[in-house]
């Protein structure tokens, strides 16, 4: 994240990892490919209406795009009342992992199944220690 500390190269940045073009963004969002490379190039800054469209459209958090976080999530009250829970008690059963958080991984967001997956790895690595 060190080298994306404007908001053009943290938009490149998001557009690229969700495998959208500029156009494919600009027409996701009812604007011209040109705005979206000014945005990229810190040319230009969009006025909030448009920045809001953008971090809905890419599924992120505005404050990510304004460089105020390097978590590009977007946490909604509940999820933020569970952290807080969690932070508490950080012990988490593999259902509500699943259920109530999101993870980025290399960039991108961790499937469901990828998740299944992961814990699934675990559960074998345990089982076959257990065997030694």
């Amino acid at each position: 994240m060190d080298n994306l500390n404007t908001f053009g190269k943290r938009l490149k940045y998001i557009r690229k990892t969700k495998g959208l073009t500029q156009r494919e963004l600009a027409n996701a969002i009812g604007l011209d490919q040109s705005a979206i490379s000014h945005f990229e190039r810190d040319r230009k800054k969009p006025d909030m209406d448009t920045l809001k469209t953008i971090a809905d459209t890419l599924n992120i958090s505005i404050d990510f795009l304004l460089t105020r976080t390097n978590d590009p999530v977007t946490y909604s009250r509940n999820q933020t009342d569970l952290i807080k829970k969690i932070n508490n008690n950080p012990y988490i059963t593999a259902e509500e992992l699943t259920k109530n958080y999101r993870f980025i991984i290399d960039g991108r967001e961790a499937t469901q199944a990828e998740i299944e997956e992961a814990i699934k790895y675990i559960l074998i690595q345990r089982m076959m220690k257990k065997r030694e």
